[in-house]
């Protein structure tokens, strides 16, 4: 890196730093308010409680988002991608499940839950053949698949909501262990090795790397084909587990649902970025 693009570089950390810096003091400024005005409603053992189940299906979706930007690319079909995952496994909920409980009953649903990351790893697969192989611009690659995922997921429900899922899958969306609500617990059972694995794993080198500067990172001897399939096919999974949240939650999957967390996602993808230091 000569000493110009490095100069710049680092007034865009800079930059990125002072932005987050006033988006802390904003976000503190709001909660003090807040605190004022909804205090017993907002830090309530109510308040609290609701939000702690309504945030791991954004974290996920976030997640999602996030795997794509680091390389340099973005995802714009992970709403589309968990809704088709989730309408997947609710018809195969509502159609096939056995009326009586027992082992083959218990094999059914995990064998739905896999049926669902298969279509997801799919969508993914084909997100980073598009990318990878083919050259498409990751926005215009992944706003065709979205376009074409939510018109499968449309054409077989008839755009009705799909709902009557048996009682594990329904405790994934509204139990809680100890408390915790088991959203919460999975987002950390995920979100903890997910980090490892981009900050000391080769592949998670690979993808940052190709965010910086692809065709470096190519001359370098990294395989940057294979490393973008991987990284469309981990935002693929990440999407589907955020449906299969939304499904428990509601108790039922349309092909509309979470069309507002789009934007909410990338822009927890963008406020998330920590600048390095420098």
């Amino acid at each position: 890196m000569n000493k110009t693009s490095g100069s710049l570089v680092a007034k865009l950390r800079n930059r990125i730093g002072s932005t987050n810096l006033r988006l802390l003091i904003m976000l503190g400024l709001m909660i003090v308010i807040l605190g004022f005005m909804e205090g017993d409603k907002l830090f309530g053992t109510a308040g609290l409680r609701s939000m702690a189940f309504q945030l791991p299906e954004l974290g996920f979706l976030a997640l999602a988002m996030m795997i794509p930007m680091l390389s340099g690319g973005i995802d714009l079909s992970i709403i589309a991608t968990a809704n088709f995952c989730a309408l997947t496994m609710a018809y195969m909920f509502a159609s096939w499940l056995p009326e009586t409980h027992g082992i083959a009953w218990a094999l059914f649903q995990v064998g739905a839950l896999m049926v669902g990351l298969i279509m997801a790893a799919i969508v993914g697969l084909t997100n980073g053949f598009m990318v990878a192989y083919l050259r498409v611009p990751p926005m215009l690659a992944t706003l065709g698949t979205m376009t074409a995922v939510k018109g499968l997921s449309i054409g077989f429900s008839h755009g009705d909501v799909i709902s009557g899922f048996p009682e594990p899958i329904v405790f994934i969306g509204h139990g809680s262990v100890f408390g915790v609500p088991v959203a919460l617990i999975v987002f950390f059972l995920v979100v903890i090795p997910l980090s490892i694995f981009i900050k000391h794993t080769p592949l998670g080198s690979a993808i940052a790397m190709i965010g910086s500067n692809e065709r470096a990172t190519q001359f370098s001897g990294i395989d940057t084909r294979r490393s973008l399939m991987w990284v469309y096919l981990l935002s693929a999974l990440l999407s589907a587990i955020a449906g299969v949240i939304m499904m428990a939650r509601f108790d039922s999957a349309n092909a509309a649902y979470g069309e507002s967390y789009l934007l909410v996602a990338i822009l927890a993808a963008v406020l998330g970025a920590r600048p390095e230091s420098t």
